[in-house]
């Protein structure tokens, strides 16, 4: 009986020890989208920076950001310019919204007229630090600022969409 008691609690302490819930942090998406035309753009862009080696030539330890950065025209023009970033620095101010493409986390960042307003919640930005750029995570977990951003000068691809619908993709420098 007490064998069976030992054994028991030995079991239920070893579950206990492996129950570690350091790593099983995730990044919940918070947006779907609904458009096949801009998730099959957001594919086909990774899928252009991973065919030529000069684009994530500048990435830390090979780690990027999908990014999407929406910006409205008027009532019923909306541009996403698709591209990718070395860095989380713009989250500080800015709200971000989150997507799976692909199994891949995508990063949208909003029209400008949130700026002041909302930025991204704390935990978030430092979860993706975490996983994305370490060096960046230390300094967040130190409550420090990121004082520098990477510029990326690869070109982006820019989807136009008019009342919903595409009108035009084309792969153009800037955002």
């Amino acid at each position: 009986m007490l064998h069976n008691f030992c054994l028991y609690t030995f079991i239920v302490a070893l579950l206990f020890i492996s129950c570690d819930t350091k790593d099983t942090k995730y990044l919940v998406a918070n947006i779907e989208i609904d458009s096949k035309e801009l998730k099959s753009a957001i594919l086909e862009y990774d899928s252009i920076i991973h065919r030529d080696p000069k684009f994530l030539a500048g990435t830390p330890d090979g780690n990027y950001l999908l990014t999407v950065y929406e910006r409205n025209i008027n009532d019923s023009v909306t541009n996403y310019a698709i591209s990718f970033s070395f860095d989380t620095w713009l989250m500080q101010g800015e709200p971000v919204w989150l997507a799976y493409v692909g199994g891949k986390l995508v990063v949208f960042y909003p029209s400008s007229t949130y700026h002041g307003i909302l930025s991204t919640d704390k935990r978030i930005h430092k979860e993706i630090a975490r996983r994305y750029f370490p060096s960046e995570y230390k300094l967040l977990s130190k409550g420090k600022p990121l004082d520098c951003f990477s510029f990326n000068d690869s070109p982006s691809l820019v989807l136009t969409f008019h009342k919903g619908k595409l009108v035009t993709k084309k792969l153009s420098m800037g955002i």
